[in-house]
């Protein structure tokens, strides 16, 4: 019996160390996993409700940021400074800050050196200042006027602190810049559009039509011909409903700006050969745009009813080389693109009244400058008026010429008119010395003035 009941507890103490042995090492039963939340239950309302009020945000945001915008143009448009009108193309977007940047730099730069420079110099540099703060102070410095009237400072700026001292009328170019300058004593240094718009003028017009026109055509293409038909029709601001080319100074009666009817046409003129000949159409499109000027009245076109005006603040100035100059260059707009309308009916207009003006401007020895001068050319100095008096009677009438065309009749007139002599002679003595009696005058030739393009 002892040794049934050791059995027995053998039995149970090896089954207790099995079982202990078999648990050693076992990892512990993971923990329930918890209950997901219930999703919240949200109800079509309510998200309705917020979407409302972020829209509401946002909406009252950029009415309030707009709301300011408005605020700042509306100052900026009432100001009467520089500042003021750089400010308000920056806030309208017609330039960059960059641009901003620039041009409040360069007006900087300016009003500094007037202070630093003396004499003529300061006083040629601050009447250029004073020009761009008149234009401000009447809210004419507007955007698309920025960029000639900023050329014209800055350049002066550069000229009055670095180059030398110029003669009077004397022109200039700045790098590889193609505008124009010249001096006007008294206005600083002014940008030019005649004279700037005369370089170009000489381009083949028909280039890539005809034969002989295609042998100039690599000359016409030239990177410098584009650069400079690039930099003179780009720079126009737009004046009303047209494209012109305007003089910021006072001259001859005019406040700044102005513009020529004989400019308007040669830039037409210029524009329009440098589309046919490097075919780019968008300068023809540029050249339609400046015929706006010839069917726009004084002061701010120069349409004077049958005939075109010189200067757009003078409408009574009849100056005839202007006005035939303006018609030569319709004409040759149209006759480039005669599908153009607008050409070919003001050239018809003007052609009628230089078929008149011609014979009547024509004193049989050299034509008159303008209607506004009895006799002689205005730009002949006293001492050349007092001897035009005493060789052709104040009541002597033009000598009348045989029926020509307007062609002929413009390229006689102009041979005569574009010098005035300074002795008596007959137009044909304009390329040989004088045939004069006196021996001294037999020595020496003729002497002629070249009137100054003023315009």
């Amino acid at each position: 019996m002892v040794d049934a009941g050791r059995m027995a507890w053998r039995r149970i103490a090896l089954l207790a160390l099995v079982v202990g042995l078999a648990g050693c090492g076992a990892l512990p039963d993971p923990p329930p996993p918890r209950p997901a939340p219930a999703p919240e239950v949200r109800g079509t309302e309510r998200q309705g409700e917020l979407k409302a009020a972020t829209f509401r945000a946002a909406a009252a945001a950029e009415a309030a940021r707009l709301a300011r915008l408005r605020a700042a143009i509306r100052k900026a448009r009432a100001s009467e400074t520089v500042g003021g009108a750089l400010r308000l193309a920056l806030l309208t977007g017609h330039i960059s800050p960059a641009t901003h940047a620039r041009l409040t730099r360069e007006y900087t730069d300016a009003r500094w050196a007037v202070s630093r420079l003396t004499g003529t110099r300061a006083y040629e540099l601050g009447t250029v200042l004073a020009s761009v703060d008149s234009l401000a102070a009447r809210h004419l410095l507007s955007p698309g006027r920025l960029r000639p009237a900023f050329l014209i400072l800055h350049r002066n700026t550069q000229f009055w602190t670095h180059a030398p001292f110029p003669a009077a009328a004397q022109r200039t170019t700045f790098g590889r810049d193609p505008a124009v300058f010249q001096y006007y004593p008294g206005n600083g240094m002014q940008l030019q559009p005649l004279a700037s718009w005369a370089r170009p003028t000489g381009w083949p017009a028909s280039a890539g039509r005809t034969a002989p026109a295609a042998a100039a055509a690599p000359a016409a293409r030239s990177p410098s011909c584009a650069a400079r038909s690039t930099g003179c029709s780009t720079s126009p601001p737009p004046r009303g409903d047209f494209l012109a080319w305007e003089y910021y100074f006072s001259w001859g009666g005019g406040t700044p700006p102005w513009i020529s009817g004989m400019t308007q046409a040669t830039a037409v003129s210029a524009l329009a050969r440098a589309s046919r000949a490097l075919d780019v159409p968008r300068w023809r499109r540029a050249a339609h745009r400046a015929l706006g000027s010839f069917t726009t009245p004084p002061p701010l076109g120069v349409d004077g009813g049958d005939h075109f005006l010189m200067y757009s603040f003078s409408p009574t100035l009849r100056v005839f080389n202007g006005e035939l100059q303006a018609v030569s260059g319709i004409g040759q707009f149209a006759g480039l693109y005669p599908q153009d309308r607008l050409a070919g009916r003001l050239f018809r207009r003007g052609e009628r009244t230089a078929r008149g003006m011609i014979p009547a401007s024509d004193t049989g020895t050299w034509s008159l400058y303008s209607s506004r001068r009895t006799r002689g050319d205005a730009r002949l100095p006293p001492a050349d008026r007092r001897l035009l008096r005493r060789h052709v009677p104040r009541d002597a009438a033009p000598r009348p010429t045989a029926p020509r065309t307007i062609a002929s009749r413009a390229t006689s007139a102009s041979r005569r008119g574009s010098r005035s002599p300074r002795c008596a002679g007959s137009a044909r003595t304009a390329r040989r010395p004088c045939a004069s009696r006196s021996r001294r005058s037999r020595r020496s030739p003729c002497r002629y003035s070249t009137p100054t393009a003023w315009s």
